[in-house]
């Protein structure tokens, strides 16, 4: 059975909105937010908002003996089903608010963490998170060295960008468990599972892939062509809720040229570029923000299989604000079916 549903309201919100193509965050525009915030200034600005209190101090990640914990996984499971596992074990807080910060920590840390067990580096025991960004303790870890500020700038806007999106797939369910009178906790567990399908969550790894079968610029027509004659989804191209093009893809074309610019590597961009103009040649499609995010990844060294990690761990804001407005809603969400006799 094949049957297609528009766009259905199920809860209300004054967190966020998609207004005429362009995403607004609590007032703010997505270029505001992105020109004005690094990740960490963003959740205080907006958890305050909230009403959250004691943001005073970012919590060091919690000590989860990470080596004993990916002993438990072979290297190929996928990074959320690990994120989701390690969060899962960070001592719960009465405070929501405080509980979403711990993760935040902690979630960057399994992600960089994993990021090395599955390359067969050495892990070293975290320190404690002095940094006023969690984009560059990530990457100190993640990398062994102190990275460069471009760098932890193009990794902090990332994650500013994932931040948040309205009422996308993940965040859904979310509030569908958070209605429920679920712990944040399980909600997160929720968004978790959804995110990471291959059509939300798990698109950047998608992309990254394309990258790896295609070798050079020059080959870019001829794989796309036969991709297409396959019948095959190529990755990393239009949106649901943005006709008219990705404002996010935008915001982080701009952030992978300058990357490219700074560190004196062009192949990965100037790949994707040409993709772009093919894909658009062919199927009049825009990149969105799932492509140029794997753009930044490959330039920043960091394996497929930790792109829906890294979208789980920055999404961490948006859910936490989300589960928050949906317990003062005080109302279950109910969804009924159309039902089709046969």
């Amino acid at each position: 059975m094949t049957t297609k549903f528009g766009p259905t309201e199920v809860t209300v919100t004054e967190i966020s909105r998609i207004h005429e193509g362009q995403l607004e965050i609590s007032g703010l525009s997505i270029q505001e937010i992105f020109m004005g915030f690094n990740y960490l200034q963003l959740a205080r600005h907006l958890f305050v908002k909230m009403g959250a209190e004691d943001f005073d101090r970012w919590p060091d990640p919690a000590d989860l003996a990470y080596e004993k914990t990916f002993r438990l996984f072979d290297p190929a499971v996928p990074s959320l089903r690990v994120f989701q596992t390690c969060v899962g074990l960070v001592p719960q807080h009465e405070n929501h608010w405080a509980d979403a910060l711990s993760l935040m920590s902690t979630g960057v840390v399994a992600m960089a963490f994993w990021g090395r067990w599955t390359m067969g580096k050495k892990i070293e025991v975290a320190a404690s998170l002095s940094s006023s960004s969690l984009a560059h303790f990530f990457l100190k870890i993640f990398q062994g060295r102190e990275p460069h500020a471009y760098e932890t700038q193009a990794l902090d806007q990332v994650m500013v960008i994932h931040a948040e999106n309205e009422l996308n797939f993940s965040t859904c369910g979310l509030r569908f468990a958070a209605s429920t009178g679920a712990a944040f906790r399980d909600a997160i567990a929720s968004a978790c599972g959804i995110l990471s399908g291959p059509l939300h969550g798990g698109a950047s790894l998608e992309v990254m892939r394309i990258f790896d079968e295609i070798d050079r610029p020059s080959e870019v027509k001829s794989w796309l062509d036969s991709a297409l004659r396959r019948r095959e989804r190529i990755f990393g191209f239009g949106h649901l809720l943005y006709k008219q093009g990705d404002p996010r893809a935008v915001l982080l074309k701009g952030l992978a040229e300058r990357l490219a610019k700074d560190s004196g590597s062009h192949e990965i961009y100037d790949l994707a570029e040409n993709l772009s103009e093919e894909v658009f040649k062919t199927k009049q499609l825009r990149p969105n923000i799932d492509f140029y995010s794997a753009v930044i990844y490959k330039m920043l060294g960091i394996p497929q299989t930790l792109a829906p990690g890294i979208f789980g761990m920055s999404r961490m804001l948006g859910w936490a604000l989300h589960y928050d407005e949906q317990n003062r809603v005080k109302a279950m969400i109910t969804p009924t079916a159309r039902f089709v006799s046969q």
